[in-house]
């Protein structure tokens, strides 16, 4: 996760580990923007967040739960 160099203050996959379960269930792109994670216990809007305080969360949420969803925005392709 990153954010975008061109201004835009979304956070964006910008790589898939290979063997991981996103690589392997293959809906999860390299650009796709985060915009909402939920776990069993929390929904969190990821589009206003700093990368420091969105990667905290992303941790502790894993910690609280086995399954995480992403909700996300493709780019489209130009």
């Amino acid at each position: 996760i990153d954010r975008e160099t061109n201004g835009d203050p979304g956070l964006f996959v910008v790589g898939i580990k290979a063997k991981g379960l996103a690589a392997k269930n293959g809906r999860l792109r390299v650009t796709d923007r985060l915009l909402q994670m939920t776990n069993r216990y929390t929904t969190v809007n990821l589009q206003c967040l700093e990368l420091d305080t969105a990667l905290r969360l992303i941790r502790r949420m894993k910690k609280e739960s086995t399954t995480i969803k992403l909700l996300v925005a493709h780019r489209n392709a130009s």
